[in-house]
């Protein structure tokens, strides 16, 4: 696939996080025994219930539409308002084999850093066998909650612009909508199924291996002690680790030292 579609694949999915963030969701009354609908996709093979009377906006393979998400959108309560909506899609970023879920999302790139964003609730789920992970939050923007579902190389998402738990209307739909997805035996488990032959996964951060960080809050905190916090500032643990790679260095036999008069 052409990198330009690539690209609108992209900003699609960034505007509808983006409307979920800048819209405020509404609340609307639905009667306890409401109806439910039933979707299918016969081509990515999954199908899922949602609440009938509310409006579908469906995916398309149309080559000159860069709309590949499902999108589920409430009735507006009164007129101009933003309904509430769940969209249903995959990230552009395959995961790794061997990669647990928990480890690709993490290095998932962020709008936000960390300190930003409040989790009110995180669960492992299993979505039709698959590992999930649910999320309920807030950004500086908005309040959501979303479920990635792991599928071969490929990571689903069910993203909603509300933060609604179970327990209320709209926190019952969404865990009503998620835990209905199914996938059939011929659902692609790549994104190159689903995009074609020629797309290009986007490229993630990779994440430093477990040990390095380890050995970088314990070198830090002997060069803290040792040589104070103005050396470990200004020789950065980049550098440290370079210079404990070349054991005939000034700066790791100083190091070497460090440890062993603990």
């Amino acid at each position: 696939m052409k990198y330009i579609e690539r690209v609108g694949f992209l900003a699609t999915l960034v505007a509808l996080v983006i409307i979920g963030m800048l819209s405020t969701p509404v609340s609307a009354d639905f009667p306890n025994g409401r109806d439910w609908a039933t979707y299918k996709d016969s081509r990515l093979g999954f199908s899922l219930e949602y609440p009938a009377g509310w409006q579908i906006q469906s995916r398309t393979d149309n080559p000159d539409s860069i709309s590949k998400v499902l999108t589920l959108t409430a009735p507006a309560s009164s007129e101009g308002a933003v309904s509430s909506s769940i969209s249903i899609g995959q990230y552009l970023y395959e995961i790794n084999s061997g990669e647990t879920l928990s480890r690709w999302m993490n290095r998932y790139p962020r709008q936000f850093s960390k300190s930003e964003i409040k989790t009110f609730d995180m669960q492992h789920w299993k979505i039709d066998g698959a590992p999930a992970r649910y999320i309920r939050g807030a950004s500086p923007l908005t309040q959501y909650q979303y479920t990635n579902i792991r599928r071969g190389s490929t990571v689903w998402f069910v993203w909603a612009n509300f933060a609604d738990t179970a327990g209320t209307d709209f926190g019952d739909i969404y865990l009503r909508v998620v835990r209905s997805l199914k996938f059939d035996k011929e659902s692609p488990t790549t994104l190159q199924a689903i995009y074609g032959i020629d797309f290009q996964p986007l490229s993630m951060p990779a994440m430093p291996q477990c040990h390095k960080i380890r050995f970088c809050s314990l070198l830090r905190q002997r060069l803290a002690r040792h040589g104070g916090p103005q050396l470990s500032s200004q020789l950065g643990v980049v550098r440290t680790l370079s210079s404990v790679a070349h054991p005939r260095t000034r700066m790791a036999r100083r190091t070497r030292q460090m440890f062993q008069s603990e």
